[in-house]
């Protein structure tokens, strides 16, 4: 920091506003009167640019801002020491000779939750005719209008320091957290997490364990009994299987018995019809 006072030095400056950012994430800005102090340093948050707002506000670059703050300020002394710092920061010098002798643009600083809100807005005529502003102002209203031009931020203040960019501290936050200390905590909790369901995993896998359901004694009863019931069904179909063949062998017997019989009846008929023959003979060899 002492070279950003030696840079104020040589360019004969007495007011210093400085962008610090640390790891590419974290912006804080340092308002600082050079070279005695005192500085302020300031946490930047929720930063959104002219370019990425698109708003329809626009001012001229070399006019006045009209500064407007907060009745808040007034609460503390270290707040009524900001707004003298942000003051003279961004108003404009008295006769400085590149400076319009109008103002078209306002400046707000907003004390809101222990952080300064920055909001900056164009004065637009919405009543251009004199008639038309003495009517309006007549009638209570406002012949201007303000639109936001932007950019946006939020400051959170860290600390004061006595001398410019450093020294004794006069003020601090014990409210604010830094960054990296957040980013620690949420990994933290993250870590909490991973390690509860691990923790969870092992509860799990010793409730199983010990849940493990005991030998039933009765199973092998069971299944001897479905083993004999099996075999006497096998044995049952067996006999019936036995039974349909011995039917079909006396049913063949029968068919047999059947067929000898009318076999020996058919040489019966033939024996007596051969002794039929031969009588008729011995009659015939009697006659003659």
């Amino acid at each position: 920091m002492r070279v950003v006072n030696e840079i104020a030095e040589v360019n004969r400056c007495d007011l210093s506003i400085f962008f610090e950012v640390r790891k590419r994430r974290d912006c804080f800005l340092w308002i600082s009167r050079t070279p005695q102090g005192p500085s302020a340093r300031f946490h930047l948050l929720n930063l959104h640019t002219m370019d990425e707002l698109r708003l329809t506000g626009n001012c001229l670059r070399g006019s006045r801002p009209l500064l407007s703050f907060d009745r808040n300020f007034e609460s503390a002394s270290h707040w009524q020491l900001v707004k003298e710092l942000l003051t003279q920061s961004f108003g404009t010098p008295r006769g400085h000779p590149k400076s319009q002798p109008f103002y078209d643009h306002v400046v707000s600083f907003a004390l809101v939750e222990g952080k300064v809100w920055f909001r900056h807005y164009q004065i637009l005529d919405t009543a251009k005719d004199p008639k038309e502003v003495r009517a309006a102002l007549a009638a209570g209203e406002q012949p201007t209008s303000l639109v936001e031009i932007g950019p946006r931020f939020v400051l959170d203040l860290v600390r004061i320091f006595k001398g410019s960019f450093g020294g004794p501290t006069l003020w601090q936050n014990g409210d604010w957290v830094s960054p990296n200390k957040l980013r620690h905590l949420a990994a933290l909790a993250k870590a909490g997490k991973y390690v509860k369901r691990l923790d969870a995993k092992d509860g799990y896998l010793a409730r199983r364990e010990e849940l493990v359901q005991p030998d039933d004694g009765l199973a092998g009863v069971f299944a001897g009994g479905e083993k004999r019931g099996l075999e006497a069904a096998v044995a049952a179909a067996a006999g019936a299987a036995q039974g349909e063949g011995g039917d079909d062998e006396n049913e063949n017997d029968e068919e047999d018995d059947e067929d000898e019989g009318e076999g020996e009846d058919d040489d019966d008929d033939e024996e007596e019809e051969d002794d039929d023959d031969e009588e008729e003979e011995d009659d015939d060899e009697e006659e003659a």
